[in-house]
């Protein structure tokens, strides 16, 4: 720490090149798009401020907004619902050398996350034709023939298509999150707990669960931060559709900045994104620093008692 501070010049002018760098890309956008919401900008005229008019078309008037919103947050909770269990059973299958071969399932499971959401989008759009996707045949198969539908068209199933889709490219990245936890372990906790009677599954329940809080954190951060901004798999599987039904936040952004070209109105759009985007994120981060922070005072309690 000493050494840091005598040589804070040197650590300014290594470190300034990476801040411009960091100013341009982020900040600077971020201000321009605050200022612009508050105009009427489409290209082909003057930009004319019109104060909170955007937002006030935003919340009262904008039905698609509303609609977009609400997916939005179907996306984030059924990412959540899907992705964290299954990411942490299979995390717990191979940390603990219950499959062999872990590796390459590991591998499989992951492959999903580098490729691009397009191509995930454009593959479960085949899967999902009706008629002629594997969905449908292995539907037909096990007998659920009447239980047939036009998945993509259906109002009722498009955007948990995209949840299914989505979750199905990411559990993977999850999974290695929870991995990493699991390996991380004090050594010998499971045995030790064993030994004193404990079963499989209240190991699991009081002791890694408990230690594997942070990395949960971690989990459903990435999984708010990523759902909140999805773009590329509805795009290419639902386009929004049928009739808005699965556009997200996003996508109305893009459509009302660069199909509508309502640059003022979409920059309010992502502006509302923004802060949506911190209260859910902060208010996960809130709530478990709480509850960790309660852990700690109360063992340090039992440890003064002691």
């Amino acid at each position: 720490m000493r050494s840091m501070r005598r040589n804070w010049k040197t650590i300014t002018v290594l470190a300034l090149p990476a801040l411009i760098v960091y100013s341009l890309v982020l900040p600077l956008p971020l201000i321009r798009t605050i200022f612009l919401s508050f105009y009427s900008y489409n290209v082909l005229e003057p930009a004319h401020f019109i104060g909170l008019r955007n937002y006030i078309t935003i919340f009262t008037v904008d039905p698609i907004f509303k609609h977009s919103l609400l997916n939005t947050i179907y996306l984030i909770a059924g990412s959540v619902v899907l992705q964290i269990p299954l990411a942490f059973v299979l995390a717990y299958w191979f940390g603990t050398g219950k499959v062999a071969a872990m590796r390459v399932f590991r591998n499989i499971f992951f492959f999903p996350v580098v490729v691009s959401g397009t191509a995930v989008g454009l593959l479960w759009s085949a899967l999902l034709q009706p008629g002629i996707g594997l969905i449908d045949g292995i539907i037909r198969v096990v007998g659920f023939s009447h239980f047939n539908e036009s998945w993509l068209a259906s109002p009722n199933f498009a955007i948990w298509t995209v949840v299914v889709s989505v979750s199905w490219q990411y559990f993977g990245y999850h999974m290695l999150i929870f991995s990493s936890g699991i390996t991380s372990l004090p050594p010998g906790v499971l045995e030790a707990a064993q030994v004193d009677g404990a079963g499989e599954w209240r190991s699991l329940r009081k002791i890694v669960v408990p230690l594997m809080k942070p990395f949960l954190l971690v989990s459903l951060i990435l999984i708010i931060s990523s759902s909140v901004i999805i773009f590329a798999n509805v795009i290419a599987l639902t386009n929004g559709g049928p009739d808005n039904a699965s556009t997200v936040v996003a996508l109305e952004m893009y459509n009302q900045s660069f199909f509508y070209q309502q640059y003022g109105y979409g920059s309010a759009i992502a502006v509302i994104l923004f802060v949506l985007n911190i209260i859910l994120v902060g208010g996960v981060t809130g709530l478990f620093s709480g509850k960790l922070t309660r852990k700690a005072r109360k063992q340090a309690r039992l440890e003064v008692a002691r």
